[in-house]
């Protein structure tokens, strides 16, 4: 996008922490950007805009609601923050991931700033017309038209372990085909209504694992074994249970995670296949997400 429209976007999310009075924008205490806008990019990719804030008990019950139903536990605050507006990626709550990384932010607003401070800020970034972005936010092929789903910890871990030799990483079209093994489709239909996209996902995933010969009898779907207890193959949805994947991969002897990003009714639908190549090398990058 064009770098006056990506400055009339944060413009825009500023004015919204600023004059905010209304819960969650108030648990708001301060706003950064990064990435090849921050860099001075004439057309940057996207907004890359980190969060720290600070959880109520009412906003911390809330977020245990959204992800009791697979729902982005950030989804409010991200919601009043974005309004309407397309291309902005927000990372709530992992500056300090973001720093561990190597990558720069810029410090756009804290509480108790006024909103003419923070538009100063956003002013005093410089421009610099070979900016794009750095070599560390090049898309992995897995990653590919699907990267908005994918966060950034998330793309960061993977990439290690697969530069590591420990797992490998492709993404895959999930397309829309019934699932034959009975009893999958029995959980299928017992835990998803027939509109619900997770519901799309499960059955899917569940297919495109029978395409490759895998037996769901032993597969883990999205926090339900199918049949057996001992699970070499899990499916997830939207990185619902990404802090188990190490733990599944390795102290349970699995071989492969098939997580479904973005789970949706309509649109095309892909898969991200996380495939253990050296166990013993997985297990030595216990690394947190």
């Amino acid at each position: 996008m064009r770098r006056e429209r990506a400055t009339q976007l944060i413009a825009d999310v500023l004015e919204r922490i600023a004059q905010g009075a209304e819960h969650p924008l108030t648990l708001v205490d301060e706003l950064y950007v990064f990435g090849s806008f921050a860099r001075g990019a004439l057309e940057p990719h996207d907004v890359d805009l980190a969060v720290e804030y600070s959880a109520d008990d009412e906003y911390r019950g809330r977020q245990i609601w959204l992800m009791s139903r697979s729902r982005n536990p950030n989804t409010d605050l991200r919601a009043d923050l974005a309004g309407r507006s397309r291309g902005l990626q927000f990372q709530f709550g992992e500056l300090e991931n973001l720093h561990a990384d190597g990558i720069a932010t810029t410090l756009l607003w804290r509480r108790g700033d006024t909103l003419e401070t923070a538009l100063d800020r956003l002013a005093a970034i410089k421009l610099d017309p070979d900016a794009g972005r750095a070599p560390r936010d090049e898309m992995h092929p897995a990653f590919a038209g699907i990267d908005r789903w994918v966060p950034r910890p998330a793309r960061s871990l993977l990439t290690i372990w697969e530069n590591a030799g420990a797992v490998s990483l492709h993404q895959v079209d999930l397309p829309d085909t019934p699932v034959r093994d009975a009893r999958a489709a029995r959980i299928i239909d017992r835990n998803w209504v027939a509109t619900s996209p997770l519901r799309r996902a499960a059955n899917n995933a569940s297919a495109y694992l029978e395409a490759c010969g895998v037996s769901l009898r032993a597969v883990h779907l999205h926090g339900h074994d199918i049949t057996d207890e001992i699970t070499p193959r899990y499916i997830g949805f939207g990185w619902r249970y990404i802090d188990d994947i190490h733990y599944c991969l390795t102290e349970r002897d699995g071989v492969q995670w098939l997580e479904v990003p973005h789970p949706t009714l309509r649109q095309p639908l892909q898969g991200i296949a996380i495939t253990v190549i050296d166990p013993a090398a997985l297990a030595k990058l216990r690394l947190r997400i």
